[in-house]
Formats: structure tokens, C-alpha cells, sequence
């Protein structure tokens, strides 16, 4: 009887070629699933912070607009009303329909014809504004007549929208 115990127990040392390829399937499996999460978090923090620069452009934008005010931005237009438009567009000087901003979040010089800042920005910031037309505020009250303003950010080498803005202006003031 003791001689059988020592065989049961030389035979059960080790582990069968079975067991170890279980054990590296199940090991490979926990593995993929915890490289795949970790892929997943750095991917949605990179996003996470492309939107949150895009955020910044857009805002330094749109704060740029406020600061301008209503009577700077109404004088001169660059472009026409959009026929068959509720809502006229229009673009003014001071601000620029499009800026671009380099990865420091920096605005980057338009005139720059040695290298155009369309070529190398980062991201891209439209600037849209909307006057109300005629008869949406009471006659002889152009105080009361209203200017949207609208800011986009993309970014500029994927042509994906990161941020939008929007504020209200009237001629009188708040």
C-alpha cells in the first residue's frame, strides 16, 4: 500500500500540458482585456484634451467678440447678406471669420505668407455673426436690434468640431 501512495504522488507532480495551456489561455485573455482598456482611456484622454483646447480657442474668440462690442463690428462688411435667409451673415475686420491657433493655443499671424498658418495651425476657429434683419425689433428701436455670435472650433488637420459658442449683443446695451 505504501508503494502505491508513492506512485499516486509522482504521478500527480507537475502540471499536464492541459493545464498549462489553459492557464495561458485564460492569462492571455485577462491580458488583451487590460491592454484594450488601457488603449480606450488614453484615446479618451486625448480626446478629452483636444476638446478642452478646442474650448479654450473657441472662448478666447468669442470673449475677443464681447470685448469688440456692437457698434465696432456693425460699420463695415465683407460680405453680403445669404439670400433667402431669415438671418443676415456678415463678416467685419475685427473679427476675422477664420483664426488659427498652434498647439501652445497661441494665435497664429494670417499674414504670414512664407508659411500660412492654414497649413500648420492646430485648430481653427469660425467666427459667424447674425444681425437681426428689419421688423424682428419694433420700428425706430435700433437699440433693441440683436447680434448673434457664433464661434466653432475644429481641429484643423482632422476637420473635427471641438467646441461651439454662441452669445447674444444688442446695439443699447444689457
Amino acid at each position: 500500500m505504501r508503494n502505491r501512495t508513492i506512485n499516486l504522488r509522482a504521478m500527480r507532480r507537475g502540471a499536464t500540458l492541459t493545464e498549462v495551456l489553459m492557464a495561458t489561455a485564460i492569462v492571455s485573455v485577462s491580458l488583451i482585456g487590460l491592454v484594450s482598456s488601457w488603449l480606450y482611456m488614453v484615446s479618451s484622454a486625448i480626446t478629452t484634451d483636444e476638446r478642452a483646447a478646442g474650448y479654450i480657442c473657441a472662448r478666447t474668440t468669442l470673449e475677443r467678440a464681447k470685448i469688440n462690442g456692437f457698434f465696432v463690428n456693425m460699420p463695415v462688411t465683407q460680405s453680403s447678406p445669404v439670400p433667402g435667409n431669415s438671418r443676415s451673415r456678415w463678416t467685419t475686420p475685427n473679427l476675422q471669420a477664420v483664426r488659427f491657433f498652434d498647439e501652445n493655443l497661441e494665435e497664429m499671424n494670417t499674414t504670414d505668407r512664407q508659411r500660412p498658418p492654414a497649413l500648420y495651425a492646430r485648430y481653427r476657429v469660425h467666427t459667424l455673426i447674425h444681425f437681426s434683419p428689419p421688423g424682428t425689433y419694433p420700428p425706430g428701436r435700433d437699440d433693441l436690434r440683436i447680434m448673434t455670435i457664433t464661434v466653432i472650433a475644429y481641429h484643423n488637420k482632422r476637420n473635427v468640431e471641438l467646441a461651439r459658442m454662441q452669445t447674444c449683443m444688442v446695439q443699447g446695451g444689457i
